[in-house]
């Protein structure tokens, strides 16, 4: 299957890989990530604090990258 999102990750070979959307989603809220979702002319910017989600920032109009990107920003505390 083409282009499609799984719980479980995919692969040509279809083993599973990574973590999946919804485990990432849980830690990213535990360890306070900020993940980037970059679509092809705009972004989301999730924000998460002390383990709830606190804002969504989005930018319109950005310069065409082809794809989704995902970026999960963990900040270490010293």
């Amino acid at each position: 299957k083409k282009g499609g999102l799984s719980q479980f990750g995919s692969a040509p070979d279809e083993a599973a890989r990574g973590l999946g959307l919804k485990r990432s989603q849980e830690l990213a809220a535990r360890y306070d990530a900020v993940v980037l979702v970059r679509q092809p002319n705009f972004e989301l910017r999730i924000i998460y604090k002390d383990g709830e989600l606190t804002d969504i920032i989005g930018k319109k109009g950005l310069a065409l990258i082809k794809g989704t990107q995902v970026c999960f920003d963990f900040f270490l505390r010293l």
